[in-house]
């Protein structure tokens, strides 16, 4: 790509290309890739930097202190000469400067947005958001196992280990359930398999405003809206 074309992908991107050279641009446009790609990264750029700014509006008394300063007269409109359009045959530095110092603002707002993000994330992630409920055998046909369940009530994210749970029968699986107080109908928290790994992930499928019990129970492979199967696992996460 020539520095012509570069150039002329920034003055486009700014709304300040020549009349007499913005249609042989937009057909060039319609046929370089590499070209189309420049010039929607520029837009892409001041599209971000113009809805990050604040609209400055001037006060209303601006104009009559102008006009009082100037000489209190009338008025005068005074015509003036169009400047001559000179034809550009390198890549004008001032534009070149232009578009860096867009992408650094465009920049320095993805470094803001990542520290808002990373913010958010420690505080998910603090141990003081953390609850920890132990789950005891609820079946006398597994009386020795048991699970601990992380919980972070705020991001809804959590983590159950077993111990001793054995492997779901041939057709099963063990789902995990949250339930809330004041609602008898118990969230789905997913399926898992102790086979694959003792420590699974979880997320209720919506959210919980205040745990009560975890519970697992094994349902037919696939898993069930509702508890149906026998409860093999539960645990009282009030106080936790």
């Amino acid at each position: 790509m020539t520095d012509e074309l570069k150039e002329q992908a920034v003055m486009y991107a700014l709304g300040q290309l020549a009349e007499d050279e913005r249609a042989a641009f937009v057909s060039a446009l319609r046929s370089n890739a590499e070209l189309a790609v420049l010039v929607g990264e520029y837009e892409a750029v001041l599209g971000a930097i113009a809805l990050s700014a604040e609209e400055a509006i001037p006060p209303a008394s601006l104009r009559e202190r102008i006009l009082r300063e100037a000489g209190g007269g009338e008025e005068t409109v005074v015509p003036f000469r169009r400047p001559i359009e000179r034809k550009r045959s390198s890549f004008v530095p001032w534009a070149a400067a232009a578009m860096f110092a867009i992408f650094c603002g465009f920049l320095g707002l993805q470094v803001a947005e990542l520290k808002r993000e990373n913010a958010e994330l420690a505080r998910l992630n603090d141990p003081e958001n953390i609850r920890l409920v132990a789950l005891a055998a609820a079946s006398e046909e597994y009386p020795d196992i048991s699970a601990n369940v992380a919980w972070n009530p705020e991001s809804g994210i959590g983590f159950i280990e077993t111990k001793d749970l054995p492997p779901a029968p041939s057709g099963k699986t063990y789902q995990l359930w949250v339930f809330e107080e004041g609602n008898p109908a118990p969230v789905s928290a997913g399926l898992f398999d102790p086979a694959a790994s003792v420590r699974a992930s979880f997320q209720p499928d919506r959210p919980v405003e205040k745990a009560v019990t975890f519970a697992v129970s094994l349902e037919v492979a696939g898993g069930r809206p509702q508890p149906e199967g026998p409860v093999v696992l539960a645990g009282n996460a009030q106080g936790s």
